[in-house]
């Protein structure tokens, strides 16, 4: 009987194509490590940031004209985006004030930084002087001097140190309304768009038991405090209060204290 012998596949031979392409490849990169259009010796920054350059620079300024490839990646998204994302996770740790950051190669020679901030919403004051917190109430940055842009936020119960880049260890209700107030005077701002803005006028919020207190002083000087109720009217009660300020009742009325709630609005005139 016949034994079939089977045949043997012939070996297919290694791709030249694949090899060539490989080759030119190679070449083409040692060619452009050659070029110093290739070779980082300069740091643009741009965005929006309370930052300054020299903050950033010692962070990302390149030693040495290093090759633009060394430390693109490592995800394939940052290699096609061309961007250095061990720079970029160290800005992040190293300023927890920054909410978005991109770093990658720009031609020439050039390492791009854009960065922005993160959004402050309440600005507290705590024994370490000024916390600039975002909605979670993370702490931003600690300052010695308040926002220019927001209301300082007072009497808010503390149950530990503060830390930047931490959670504030803040009482979480009382940490609520302080957002529900701030997004009540942005929202009436936005939509009424008056000449008088809230947010601007209101130098202090006072948290309180059920109750917050607005410190405000306008225009022409005269100082108001402003109590609100904790509940579902208070974004239509700080509705009111705008358009109480621009149809200039306030103004007539000198000084002294407001209390909208459930009985109306209550005015209490200082002793002139």
């Amino acid at each position: 009987m016949a034994v079939k012998r089977k045949r043997r596949r012939p070996k297919r031979p290694f791709p030249l194509a694949f090899v060539a392409t490989f080759a030119i490849l190679l070449a083409l990169v040692a060619l452009l490590a050659y070029l110093p259009q290739f070779r980082l010796k300069k740091v643009q920054i741009y965005g929006q940031t309370s930052l300054i350059a020299s903050d950033i620079l010692p962070v990302v300024e390149p030693k040495g004209d290093p090759f633009f490839v060394v430390g693109l990646g490592p995800s394939a998204d940052r290699w096609i985006g061309l961007r250095y994302g061990d720079l970029e996770e160290a800005l992040l740790q190293r300023f927890p004030i920054l909410d978005q950051v991109l770093v990658r190669f720009q031609f020439p020679s050039t390492i791009r930084v854009e960065v922005v901030d993160k959004p402050e919403v309440v600005t507290a004051r705590v024994p370490e002087g000024f916390a600039l917190l975002d909605s979670q109430a993370n702490v931003i940055s600690l300052r010695e001097a308040p926002s220019a842009f927001l209301p300082v936020t007072e009497g808010l119960t503390l149950t530990g140190s503060v830390t930047v880049g931490e959670k504030l260890p803040v009482d979480e209700t009382q940490f609520n309304l302080a957002l529900r107030i701030t997004a009540a005077m942005i929202a009436a701002d936005k939509s009424l768009n008056y000449e008088h803005q809230l947010m601007l006028l209101t130098r202090q919020i006072t948290i309180m038991e059920g109750k917050v207190r607005l410190h405000l002083v306008l225009s022409t000087g005269q100082n108001w405090r402003v109590i609100l109720e904790d509940n579902s009217a208070m974004p239509k009660n700080v509705v009111t209060l705008s358009e109480l300020i621009e149809q200039g009742l306030l103004e007539n009325r000198g000084s002294g204290e407001i209390s909208l709630g459930a009985e109306g609005i209550v005015f209490t005139e200082d002793d002139r």
